[in-house]
């Protein structure tokens, strides 16, 4: 509190015992009515923050899955490797990955040296979990998914599980 206020506080207190008023009381009830409600408008921001940071990790999931679908158009079935030497999109889509992907558990990364100092990235997607993401976020791309589980379907046959 600071001197202007203590000064009102002391103030009121004077008025109420001499005069027999409640005036401290209730600008105290003020008060704390005006802070409860800071608190609920708070705790609703926080809420929203909470809603909007999901939003945004759905957002870049797809925004990653999209690159990788395109990358699946362009390279076929070499989609998942990477070649830095290709140039710096390369290294976005694969810092991109590595990001949203790897960090999240929904991909692992092996690492080829096919010459000294250079080397070959293999993004390894987990496809059962990254499906089970974008369902579970509303709006998700149909395409994207029908995408994803094609190639968990495809990877599931790779490995000899069956459909």
């Amino acid at each position: 509190m600071n001197f202007w206020t203590r000064l009102w506080f002391w103030g009121l207190a004077l008025a109420d015992r001499w005069l027999g008023t409640n005036l401290l009381e209730r600008e105290l009830s003020r008060r704390q009515a005006a802070l409860a409600a800071i608190e609920a408008e708070v705790a609703e921001l926080e809420q929203m923050l909470t809603q909007v940071n999901l939003e945004l990790d759905h957002l870049e999931l797809v925004v990653c899955l999209a690159w990788l679908y395109q990358r699946s158009i362009q390279f076929g079935s070499n989609w998942s490797r990477f070649d830095p030497r290709r140039g710096g999109e390369e290294e976005e889509v694969l810092d991109m990955a590595i990001q949203r992907l790897v960090r999240a558990g929904l991909a692992a990364v092996h690492t080829e040296e096919v010459e000294p100092g250079h080397y070959i990235y293999t993004l390894r997607p987990y496809w059962g979990p990254i499906r089970q993401e974008m369902e579970r976020c509303p709006g998700a791309m149909d395409e994207l998914i029908a995408w994803v589980a094609q190639q968990e379907a495809g990877a599931s046959e790779t490995r000899g599980e069956g459909g």
